[in-house]
């Protein structure tokens, strides 16, 4: 290998760092020195000119101050997939030897670990022994990406690969670490300080600098876990019918993979093919996807959206397609033999703007795109593929941009991705959702949240869709879907909605009811392991009005049903503020303290010591932390997940308090010592300075409620 290195230290100010006046000694040719972090760094090759070796461009030893535990994510174990993860991730906790502290279980079937994941991973997090946390973000580059080798008591290994084999010249970062007070403050200043950072090979927005689509503001549906890939014209307008009749506010829909038209003539299994043509499977769509049209309403079904795997479909495109001369001179094959789109930004665009043009010129109004781990392995072995896939996201999102389209990622939880997310404000947060399936339903949520402390910084996380009649975990995954802040979408039969768990997600209009930013876990569960340990699993985010929402699991993943004890209390609050945009610090519990709200057994008690519960088999508990002002607390619709979250522009007083609704409906709130009244209301009284009251459609602006 040719070694013409120039090395640059950056040294950001962006949170209050200080620029360093003296040159870092923390990089050279072999190793990384982070024994000493400062606040805030990147280590990067300004001229780097080198040839893969396997792919490999540099591999470097790391050595890393005092440490307790260590995670970092990883993939489901399919080679050099453990820095492409899929959609069935593996957030790993070490100890400070490097050794494994949640092995997962292997399994076969659906939505569990089916192989061992990789051990080698991305992002990582050390939770250091002078009681501050250390995030160190490996780097993608225009040309290579970074990843991690931990083994057992073995010094770490950084390696920047392009997995290609042509020469790569030019800017080469290697990695990003800050260090903070607590793991969210150390993850947000490392992430918010590269995507600020001009990067060459950084694209990507904070998730508070883009805006979502309209549509995603509402309740929607989703054709894939209840019909797969065997949906029909018939069957999608039957459902639709079915879902206009069903009196649930479904906005939007997304019909999911089943449309695109393949030669199963060749084979019948679809992910033995390429994608033969631009146009519906005839067969399936006979009059295409016009039909769908006339079942769009601005009273009903607004927006639809339409699914598309990122490279065509599982084996890129059919070399015998009908797509036409010029749209294959975007086209070629791989070394492994695929067709596929040629790894530059022109092809991949063009490709992108005729393979959705049809969908946009019919009323499309947003796309989920699939499977973008997969599409990055195809050009493995090639000239670059980091290269290639980085420049079909860039492709993708500038694509999303320029015709105003919405777009939800899916597979795509690798850094490339993240990176260059420069337009879509969504990604998978997990696995696929598998109905009925505990093992799944617990290893999805550990993945939800989990994700989030990389992956909230540039998007919102999907939870994936739900079945509302899934009685195993129904009201869990709603309430996992409500407190994630991203697009909500069932998946049931139409005609077998169950409202008592769809409507407290919304209003009566399908308007989501959201947190400030997403939920995650505490920091003490991220090192906890709530799959493979008797621990409970606690998530956290923040609501409106200074309120907060923290739902704790019992997802231990044994053969038999077993009862978790656990608690929280007042400090965990603090941690509402996780993954607000920009960090504020910790959250400081109110001065007169918190009134905490059991939402299931809808009663409630001033937050003092600890709250302690007993969680049996798969389940949750849905708490509410609002903060006491003038002796009242506002938790708000008692029938509503999110409750805090309906109160509108409160204002308190030591004598009365005011504020606004959405729509009607039963609220409650805390009076430290009185009695409430307002005109035309009647309170019931309950335990612990507990009352409800039911608020009529003509009184829901400025109610005006007083201390007698």
């Amino acid at each position: 290998m040719k070694k013409i290195f120039i090395i640059t230290f950056l040294t950001i100010s962006f949170f209050g760092c200080k620029v360093s006046a003296e040159k870092s000694k923390r990089l050279t040719e072999t190793s990384i020195d982070l024994t000493n972090p400062d606040n805030f760094e990147i280590l990067k090759f300004d001229e780097f000119d080198g040839i893969p070796d396997d792919g490999i461009l540099k591999n470097f030893t790391v050595t890393l101050p005092e440490f307790e535990q260590l995670i970092y994510w990883g993939s489901d174990g399919n080679g050099k997939t453990g820095i492409i993860p899929s959609n069935r991730g593996h957030m790993w906790v070490l100890n400070n030897n490097y050794e494994i502290e949640n092995m997962p279980t292997i399994k076969k079937g659906g939505g569990v670990y089916g192989n061992m994941p990789t051990k080698e991973g991305t992002y990582s997090v050390f939770k250091l022994k002078n009681g501050k946390f250390l995030a160190v973000l490996p780097l993608v580059g225009e040309y290579s990406m970074g990843y991690f080798t931990f083994q057992k008591e073995t010094t770490p290994v950084l390696s920047l690969a392009s997995f290609g084999t042509e020469n790569v010249k030019g800017e080469v970062p290697v990695l990003a670490y800050a260090t903070g007070d607590n793991i969210y403050e150390a993850s947000s200043k490392v992430w918010t300080n590269v995507i600020k950072s001009n990067l060459k090979g950084v694209t990507a927005k904070l998730r508070s600098d883009k805006t979502s689509p309209e549509s995603w503001d509402y309740l929607g549906w989703c054709s894939w876990e209840e019909y797969r890939y065997r949906i029909t014209d018939k069957l999608l307008i039957q459902a639709m019918q079915n879902i206009d009749e069903s009196g649930i506010p479904i906005r939007w829909v997304l019909i999911d993979e089943g449309t695109e038209w393949y030669d199963a003539s060749k084979n019948e299994n679809r992910f033995k093919l390429g994608l033969y043509s631009l146009k519906p499977d005839p067969v399936k769509w006979p009059n295409g996807l016009q039909p769908l049209m006339k079942y769009k309403k601005e009273d009903g079904i607004k927006w639809m959206g339409l699914w598309h795997h990122q490279a065509g479909l599982y084996k890129g495109i059919d070399p015998e397609n009908n797509m036409g001369e010029e749209m294959n001179k975007n086209f070629e094959y791989q070394p492994n033999g695929l067709y596929t789109v040629k790894g530059d930004f022109d092809s991949q665009y063009s490709f992108y703007k005729e393979l959705f043009k049809e969908p946009i010129e019919l009323g499309f109004d947003f796309i989920k795109v699939d499977f973008q781990g997969p599409q990055f392995q195809m050009y493995i072995g090639g000239k670059n593929a980091v290269s290639a896939h980085l420049q079909s996201n860039r492709a993708l999102e500038a694509f999303a941009r320029d015709f105003n389209f919405g777009l939800i990622n899916c597979f795509a939880q690798d850094m490339v991705c993240a990176l260059t997310s420069s337009h879509s404000s969504v990604t998978r947060a997990s696995q696929d959702y598998r109905l009925g399936i505990p093992t799944a339903a617990r290893i999805q949520t550990f993945q939800c949240y989990n994700n989030k402390l990389w992956m909230g910084n540039v998007v919102w996380g999907d939870h994936d869709m739900f079945h509302s009649n899934d009685t195993m975990a129904n009201r869990l995954m709603a309430v996992s879907k409500a407190m994630a802040g991203a697009p909500v979408y069932v998946s049931d039969a139409p005609e077998e909605f169950m409202p008592e768990v769809i409507t407290p997600l919304c209003y009566t209009d399908g308007k989501l009811i959201r947190p400030e930013a997403p939920a995650i876990p505490l920091q003490e569960s991220f090192f906890s392991s709530p799959l493979n340990n008797k621990v409970l699993y606690k998530t956290i985010a923040p609501l409106a009005n200074g309120a907060a929402s923290i739902v704790c699991y019992n997802i231990y993943d044994g053969d038999e049903p077993v009862t978790i004890s656990g608690s929280i209390s007042a400090d965990d609050y603090k941690h509402a503020s996780a993954m607000m945009q920009p960090y504020p610090g910790e959250f400081e519990v109110p001065e007169e303290g918190l009134f905490l709200f059991d939402y299931y057994k809808q009663e409630g008690q001033k937050l003092t010591g600890k709250y302690k519960m007993e969680i049996t088999g798969l389940n949750d508990r849905l708490l509410h932390l609002c903060p006491i002002k003038n002796g009242w607390a506002i938790i708000g619709r008692t029938d509503k997940y999110l409750s805090p979250s309906t109160i509108i522009d409160p204002v308190y007083s030591d004598n009365e308090i005011s504020f606004s609704m959405v729509e009607e409906g039963e609220i409650a709130i805390y009076l430290k010592e009185g009695t409430p009244v307002a005109d035309g209301l009647s309170f019931d009284k309950k335990a612990n300075g507990l009352w409800t009251v039911l608020i009529p459609e003509n009184q829901i602006d400025k109610i005006l409620i007083q201390k007698k």
